[in-house]
């Protein structure tokens, strides 16, 4: 089978954005999901204005909630399908310039960990990584699992 790829340019942080992202891949169905978005701030919470917090927590948390919502049904029809959450090290080991990043990530990260990838809602899953929860989907077993 051969492998293609289509370019799409979409901003993730609004809803708009994912929406045009998940329907530009329903044309030929979702393989991965890899959520990985980077920007640094640079600036302490003291100087950081709300707007700026509202803008990260869009940006790198509900980006990965509303993706995580549409792909998996384009990856369960498929047959097949893996999303991973990458969230760096400064989910866990934060940069002290960058506290609005680190949070935001280390949000992103515990979103990657949560059992929201179930097709099968009785069957929880946890992924056993520190710093990229990895989920994969195969056809037959009913479920998204966490490897």
């Amino acid at each position: 089978m051969p492998f293609s790829a289509t370019a799409v340019t979409a901003d993730v942080a609004t809803a708009e954005g994912c929406v045009a992202l998940i329907s530009a891949a329903a044309a030929g169905g979702a393989d991965i999901f890899l959520s990985s978005a980077r920007t640094g701030s640079n600036e302490t919470i003291a100087d950081a204005p709300d707007q700026k917090c509202d803008t990260y927590w869009h940006f790198f948390v509900m980006a990965a909630v509303r993706l995580s919502r549409g792909l998996p049904p384009q990856m369960e029809a498929k047959g097949a399908g893996d999303i991973l959450m990458n969230a760096l090290i400064c989910a866990v080991w934060p940069f002290w310039q960058e506290p609005l990043y680190n949070t935001a990530k280390a949000a992103h990260l515990m979103f990657g960990k949560c059992p929201v990838f179930a097709v099968d809602q009785t069957v929880p899953l946890q992924s056993a990584r520190a710093l990229t929860g990895r989920i994969g989907f195969s056809r037959g077993r009913g479920m998204l699992k966490s490897v």
